[in-house]
């Protein structure tokens, strides 16, 4: 299960998100909630999520700031609810690495969507750490998941390369 926590400081919003996406079937959990950035961090610290979902604008620290604390010290993924369709807003987003940045009211199949490419995104980069650690090993030989998984899709360039270099 992939552990999420949602930081929003409409509560209507977030009792509502927690309540109506049907997280078990995407393979997520809610792990925890916070109704303001500082609350946020100190319950990304302390649950190390896989996905943050946030507001941008809330009291004490904005959605932004919280995103840049937690990213220093937590690998994991964001998505962004936001009221507000600036620009700049969704360009330091991006620039942050948020997975997606969505309009309020958020539409559930596009909340879906972002979601399942968010969790892509999570197993990629496990299967990416796990290789890593398999070449640090002695034996450097290629493990049997990655070439199952190459006999599938032969294209996937990263893993492509980290298997010729071990051969």
């Amino acid at each position: 299960m992939y552990k999420i926590i949602i930081v929003e400081d409409e509560l209507l919003t977030r009792k509502g998100l927690i309540q109506t996406i049907p997280w078990s079937e995407h393979g997520c959990e809610v792990v925890g909630e916070a109704s303001d950035g500082q609350e946020g961090i100190d319950l990304a610290l302390q649950a190390n999520p896989d996905i943050v979902i946030t507001d941008i604008h809330m009291p004490v620290v904005d959605g932004l700031t919280m995103i840049e604390t937690i990213k220093k010290q937590i690998n994991c993924e964001f998505i962004i609810f936001s009221g507000y369709g600036q620009f700049a807003y969704a360009k330091k987003a991006l620039a942050l690495g948020a997975r997606g940045y969505l309009l309020k009211p958020v539409d559930d199949d596009e909340f879906l969507q972002v979601l399942d490419d968010t969790i892509q995104t999570i197993q990629q980069k496990r299967r990416y750490q796990k290789l890593m650690e398999q070449v640090e090993t002695p034996e450097a030989k290629v493990p049997s998941f990655l070439e199952k998984y190459l006999e599938k899709d032969p294209t996937s360039c990263g893993e492509r390369y980290l298997v010729d270099a071990i051969h």
